[in-house]
């Protein structure tokens, strides 16, 4: 489904979270999950994931601190509603 994400993975650091990734790619292959992580916040044109950027992912991996910023950007550049 293309509605907005499943999950979301937050790890305490950059490092963890491409560990993640990597580990949520390998189990996810089989089922056709789209498995991300933040790298960049402050890129405009990448750094926007709400449903109308047309990004869809099922799960999503971050570190605290990006998904924070992301939601206090006005309007927030992540949407987490569904």
């Amino acid at each position: 489904m293309k509605c907005g994400f499943r999950a979301l993975i937050i790890c305490p650091t950059r490092e963890l979270a491409k560990q993640t990734q990597r580990e949520a790619l390998r189990l996810g292959d089989e089922m056709n999950l789209r498995t991300h992580v933040i790298h960049m916040v402050d890129d405009p044109k990448k750094c926007d994931y709400s449903f109308a950027s047309g990004r869809s992912y099922d799960i999503l991996v971050t570190t605290p601190n990006r998904i924070c910023y992301l939601l206090s950007q006005n309007p927030p550049k992540i949407d987490l509603s569904k």
